[in-house]
């Protein structure tokens, strides 16, 4: 079994980067630490220094009702061998 110890980020889609942004910055207090164009379009990350980050992705004619917005979401798990082991197991490929 993973030992998560923590949830690193969530990735998700939106309509409006700017309208998100402020969303989360009016409420959480979120700022900017990112953003540019990569491969799935215009992003932002925004979040609270290591214990809340969000990656958004601006995505035209956006409807979370219908696509729904999480993309994925990333944690950090302590990696050993026997975590390897497992991985390897479930056919599941990796980089490192």
């Amino acid at each position: 079994m993973f030992e998560i110890y923590r949830i690193d980020h969530l990735n998700m889609y939106v309509r409006d980067l700017d309208e998100t942004t402020k969303f989360y910055k009016d409420l959480l207090g979120f700022e900017v630490k990112k953003e540019g164009v990569g491969m799935l379009g215009s992003y932002r990350i925004i979040g609270t220094s290591d214990k809340a980050m969000l990656c958004i992705y601006e995505k035209e004619n956006f409807d979370p009702y219908l696509q729904g917005n999480l993309n994925h979401f990333g944690v950090h798990v302590n990696f050993d061998r026997q975590t390897l082991k497992k991985i390897k197991a479930l056919g599941i490929k990796i980089n490192l």
